[in-house]
């Protein structure tokens, strides 16, 4: 059920076989490296809230692990999107995947469909 009546959008993020990368390394016993992609996955989820928050006038429903669920008031466009996604990258080193709708149901179902048609990649992404 919907949180929200008022006009806007919920945006659902997920970072792209990140538990894969760090199992990777911890099965190569290199806690390091384990710990590194975990440290700079929280960065990039942290600035990925903050920019929702702040150019989105986004509502955190939650923004943990490799996750971030929000209510945008302002909806972003294609090129917006893309540009948070190339950011989160940058930051991150690995990709993220997004599903977007009128529910947080219609953004988990359309983020299902980003990965599993390849991941890094957004979906129900409002055009402009």
């Amino acid at each position: 059920m919907s949180l929200h009546s008022e006009n806007g959008i919920y945006a659902y993020f997920d970072g792209d076989d990140v538990g894969a990368n760090i199992e990777l390394c911890l099965l190569e016993d290199n806690v390091g490296a384990a710990s590194q992609i975990s440290s700079r996955v929280s960065h990039a989820v942290q600035w990925l809230r903050g920019c929702l928050e702040r150019d989105f006038s986004g509502e955190i429903s939650f923004a943990a692990g490799d996750e971030v669920l929000a209510f945008l008031r302002k909806i972003p466009s294609k090129e917006q999107i893309d540009l948070l996604r190339s950011e989160f990258e940058k930051l991150s080193g690995l990709t993220i995947s997004c599903g977007f709708g009128a529910s947080a149901r219609d953004a988990a179902s359309r983020l299902r469909l980003a990965k599993l048609r390849g991941k890094d990649r957004s979906e129900g992404a409002p055009v402009g």
